[in-house]
């Protein structure tokens, strides 16, 4: 029984998430649904929130417009021009390359657009950990190479310097995928993956 409402959950959530790509494509032709929902899916869990990323500041893209494409949205933070920091309770904590966030509940899921003033794919090697590392264009997901590390030996490792490390963040993580082998960084991991490699099995303790 739980396993068919979670199947139904995460239908009706990439439901709403083929629309909003639908709708914000015609802003941002290469806009994506990046971070923990793709990969939540992926391992059949039905996500918390939908994260859509959009390059461009949030100027480009005035109150009016969204509405227009029948988006009810409000800011998740607070901004100031003097130092460009971003205020939010997830971890987007002094990324320098988003401009704007807004929340929208659509269809009873919790959405979430973020503006970006770099290219939205190169963004996502960036990302703290490789296991957020996977985003989903409205019809195929895309993977980096250290996502793909995450599949083929299940290695959850920091890789990014653009979000926050702090200890909150990284115990956040180690919680989420505590069925996982975690790393403290990528060159502990390589020393792992080459042994492993080599001989197949690997006396970890």
């Amino acid at each position: 029984m739980r396993q068919d409402n979670d199947k139904a959950t995460i239908a009706h959530q990439k439901a709403v998430a083929a629309s909003v790509l639908e709708r914000l494509k015609t802003l941002d032709e290469n806009a994506i649904l990046a971070g923990g929902a793709p990969g939540d899916w992926r391992r059949g869990i039905p996500a918390r929130d939908l994260d859509f990323y959009i390059q461009g500041e949030r100027l480009w893209f005035p109150q009016q417009k969204l509405e227009q494409l029948g988006f009810e949205v409000e800011s998740a933070f607070d901004y100031s021009s003097q130092n460009r920091r971003i205020f939010t309770t997830k971890a987007y904590t002094w990324n320098p390359n988003i401009d704007g966030v807004k929340n929208l509940t659509i269809d009873g899921v919790e959405c979430q657009f973020i503006f970006v003033t770099v290219p939205v794919v190169d963004l996502i090697p960036k990302f703290a950990m490789n296991t957020s590392q996977i985003w989903w264009d409205g019809k195929d997901s895309w993977v980096t190479h250290d996502y793909r590390m995450f599949m083929k030996y299940g290695a959850v490792y920091p890789t990014g310097e653009v979000y926050s490390r702090e200890e909150e963040f990284m115990q956040k993580t180690r919680m989420k995928f505590k069925d996982y082998k975690f790393f403290t960084n990528k060159e502990e991991f390589a020393v792992y993956a080459i042994d492993l490699d080599n001989h197949g099995a690997l006396k970890i303790g």
